[in-house]
């Protein structure tokens, strides 16, 4: 598969990028807070070179357009959220979750993104972030298990933080 890195580059602030475990994609986070999709596939076979519509902004994850993406993560395509929210505002089991990402920010904060809204022609206006996990002081990475349904942080701290994915909660920190 071949596309042109150039159309990233060119037009945005690159800073983090990670490609779908399973898809023909891949997500990449700005310095300027901003995540977007990149449809590879359709890249490889547009023939103006010039042509961004591959490209789609699922809008600034960061707190403010200072904030700069340190970290995404896929989560695994396997039966586990839906993007239905529960009485309680977390998120219900589910089968689809191939489309769903976790982001962070140098502000510390930590979101769970839907990259399938970016290209969704009939709901194009879409909210694209789905939950808002605490902030994480000094954040650098994020990582999911394989079995999504723990978060891992770390960051410019002695401290590991592991959190529950569903409910938000803090299941260990270890310094």
């Amino acid at each position: 598969m071949s596309w042109n890195f150039k159309d990233i580059s060119s037009n945005y602030c690159p800073r983090q990028f990670e490609y779908h475990p399973a898809k023909n994609g891949l997500i990449f986070g700005t310095v300027c807070g901003e995540v977007c999709a990149v449809d590879t596939e359709r890249a490889a076979s547009l023939d103006n070179a010039t042509s961004t519509d591959h490209i789609k902004s699922l809008g600034y994850f960061g707190k403010n357009k200072n904030d700069t993406m340190l970290g995404l993560c896929w989560m695994r395509p396997q039966p586990y959220y839906d993007t239905s929210v529960t009485a309680g505002g977390f998120f219900s089991c589910g089968n689809n979750n191939s489309n769903l990402f976790v982001s962070g920010s140098s502000s510390g904060r930590v979101v769970l993104g839907d990259a399938s809204r970016a290209f969704d022609a009939e709901n194009p206006d879409k909210y694209s972030i789905l939950h808002d996990y605490p902030i994480f002081d000094r954040l650098t990475s994020v990582h999911v298990n394989s079995t999504n349904k723990l978060l891992l942080l770390s960051g410019y701290s002695t401290g590991v933080n592991i959190v529950d994915l569903e409910t938000g909660t803090s299941v260990r920190t270890y310094h």
